[in-house]
């Protein structure tokens, strides 16, 4: 089941190996996702209200036909491939401050957090969630807020933190931002105006995290993973007249 990024990646590499690939989208899932994902030769089922009735399906899926699961971000070998993206940064900057890391199921989180505890200690790692979905700042700080609701970061709904991120992440962050959907959408605007960067809401956290931090993060060397630009052309064009209106 994925809301994306893994969607897309799966049935890319799939189609590339000749694998059949079966995507599980929650119905929310914005149209620009759900066609790239068909059109990099994924099968997509539309099925449950969220990630977790959309999991529920893909053990159906299992049970009844045998299919192997590789899950968005509680597996191994898809941590080790999101960490990947922090050791691409390593190469092209000297140390960090901060590295800033949207945070759905954990796994893109875990990857850079090992990378960081092997190679760049003096850097604090930060995992920065919607208010909506703070299943991280839970854990974290020992709270149980509320994991629902409907968000621009729908990439990074989750309600439950995978348990194998979980093991990484615990011992080697620093901390963990919630940031509202005023901020990502601000970040967005930004994105796409200055930087001339498509980036959907759930890879727009980590500006949206500064934006609403700017004394912590003043005068630091802060790194920012703009992780997917899966994003429907009406929201973006939405996003950006509010953004002139205000």
């Amino acid at each position: 089941m994925s809301a994306g990024n893994h969607a897309q990646g799966l049935a890319y590499s799939g189609n590339k190996l000749g694998i059949n690939t079966n995507i599980v989208m929650p119905l929310g899932t914005p149209f620009t996702k759900i066609r790239r994902t068909k059109i990099f030769g994924g099968n997509v089922f539309l099925k449950g209200k969220d990630l977790v009735e959309s999991k529920n399906y893909v053990n159906e899926l299992i049970n009844k036909f045998g299919y192997i699961e590789v899950h968005p971000y509680n597996d191994i070998e898809v941590i080790k491939g999101q960490g990947t993206i922090y050791l691409e940064m390593l190469d092209q900057i000297t140390e960090l401050d901060y590295l800033l890391v949207p945070v759905g199921g954990g796994g893109l989180l875990a990857g850079c957090s090992i990378i960081n505890y092997s190679l760049s200690k003096k850097t604090k790692i930060i995992g920065i969630e919607s208010k909506f979905y703070p299943s991280l700042y839970n854990i974290f700080y020992k709270q149980n807020l509320k994991c629902s609701g409907s968000t621009i970061a729908e990439g990074i709904a989750v309600k439950e933190i995978g348990s194998i991120p979980c093991s990484f992440i615990k011992d080697k962050i620093d901390s963990v931002i919630t940031v509202s959907d005023t901020s990502i959408e601000q970040s967005i605007a930004m994105l796409a105006l200055t930087e001339k960067v498509v980036v959907e809401g759930a890879g727009a956290v980590g500006l949206a995290a500064i934006i609403e931090n700017q004394k912590k993060f003043k005068n630091k060397n802060v790194g920012v993973i703009l992780c997917g630009g899966n994003i429907d052309s009406k929201i973006i064009s939405s996003i950006l007249m509010r953004d002139l209106v205000r």
